[in-house]
């Protein structure tokens, strides 16, 4: 078994390929001995998780919430969090209803450019979650309105594209203060894709327990350089391989990005 942490993975219940079962089949495969389901702004695939775990791999649960700094979108990773905490559940659900009306929009939008996909269809094909943009783009490239989802979202759904449509705006010192409200520790998602080092710093004032060092868009520089800035501010380590299994390459990524099982433990004596 690989002495390795994956803590960034997601399932069919946000925008993951994969159920639990199929995914905790794969973790094994690839010899992970602890890991986290960190699905988009939804904690549903935790507990069928929970029920088939056997043992002999480490779980803690978590989310990836999506959260606003400066009119841009951003993710913050939840760990140790307490699924069934009514403020939690509220937040998620509320958030659950914005993405419903969002998706109407989007479709609206779409039907505007002479492109018609059928709602009831697309939940028909996620009934695990809500409806988001990549269920949307897969629904485009079904019809045949794009060749492949990169040709969906680059054509369609891009950010501030000519069918995009902005998510309610939820603050990340909100989103912070939620993750510690519910007994977890938060932790920014991968900064050098959404946010800047300065960005970093302001959002450890704001209470902020931890950094994603390790992940598949940070080369070894931004490792060591996020590394360095977790040390100064004496943070928590995380990383894992954003797994989403949409696409072939994501499958060597497993067993091969994520932390040393020993940071790992570092995490769970916070939570403790």
């Amino acid at each position: 078994m690989a002495d390795i942490a994956d803590l960034h993975m997601h399932t069919i219940y946000s925008d993951g390929k994969h159920s639990p079962e199929e995914l905790l089949h794969l973790i094994k495969a690839a010899g992970i001995r602890a890991f986290s389901i960190t699905d988009h702004d939804t904690v549903d695939g935790i507990k069928p998780m929970l029920d088939i775990l056997d043992g002999d791999i480490e779980f803690i649960p978590g989310i990836e919430i999506s959260c606003h700094y400066k009119n841009r979108e951003i993710h913050l990773l939840g760990y140790g969090i307490d699924i069934n905490n009514t403020s939690l559940m509220s937040h998620l659900d509320l958030f659950k209803k914005s993405r419903e009306e969002r998706a109407i929009k989007i479709l609206t939008k779409l039907q505007e450019l002479d492109i018609n996909l059928d709602l009831a269809h697309i939940q028909d094909r996620t009934p695990n979650n809500t409806i988001a943009r990549p269920h949307i783009a897969a629904e485009l490239v079904t019809q045949g309105y794009a060749h492949d989802l990169r040709e969906a979202f680059s054509k369609y759904l891009y950010d501030y594209g000519p069918a995009y449509e902005a998510k309610v705006e939820f603050p990340i010192e909100e989103a912070i203060d939620l993750v510690h409200k519910v007994g977890g520790v938060a932790v920014i998602a991968h900064p050098s894709k959404m946010v800047s080092e300065k960005d970093v710093r302001y959002f450890f004032s704001k209470g902020m327990d931890g950094v994603e060092v390790i992940h598949p868009n940070h080369s070894l520089y931004l490792q060591k350089k996020y590394h360095s800035l977790a040390k100064m501010y004496g943070a928590i380590e995380t990383g894992g391989s954003d797994f989403h299994g949409l696409k072939d390459y994501e499958l060597s990524n497993l067993g091969k990005f994520g932390i040393p099982y020993l940071v790992f433990e570092k995490l769970i004596k916070k939570l403790q």
